[in-house]
């Protein structure tokens, strides 16, 4: 008789992109947006939705300082596999680290993309009117 042993495999969370420039906040005022994509490959068993979570640092070193994103953003929404963050009505403030980890039984992995956010505001609390732009950390 044959015996098959199987062996659970981590997720690996990978960034869907590794630099893109996103778009423009148009200078009438009108809203802007950005999509934040992950995906999650060689995962058995797959991630179930509640082992999954997204976090937010401002910066570098306030690695400690992770913060979920419902604390954080006003309005946002995610896509229903949990892929995707969606961020509307961005601005200045809205620049820093974006992290989406993933576990299984056979254990975890996250993926950190920096979203920057390049140009002037038009006043501290505007939305910003020039591109912006995401990348994966080396």
């Amino acid at each position: 008789m044959v015996s098959f042993h199987t062996h659970a495999v981590p997720p690996t969370v990978v960034p869907r992109s590794k630099e893109t420039l996103i778009g423009v906040e148009t200078r009438d005022g009108s809203p802007s947006q950005i999509s934040i994509e992950f995906a999650i490959t060689r995962a058995d068993p797959g991630v179930q939705p509640e082992n999954i979570t997204w976090t937010y640092r401002s910066d570098e070193e306030t690695m400690a300082q992770e913060m979920e994103i419902a604390d954080t953003f006003n309005q946002y929404e995610f896509s229903d596999d949990l892929m995707t963050l969606t961020l509307f009505n961005l601005s200045f403030f809205d620049a820093g680290f974006f992290t989406l980890r993933a576990a299984n039984e056979a254990g975890m992995h996250s993926a950190t993309l920096e979203l920057v956010i390049h140009g002037e505001c038009l006043t501290a609390m505007s939305a910003c009117t020039n591109p912006l732009s995401y990348s994966t950390l080396p």
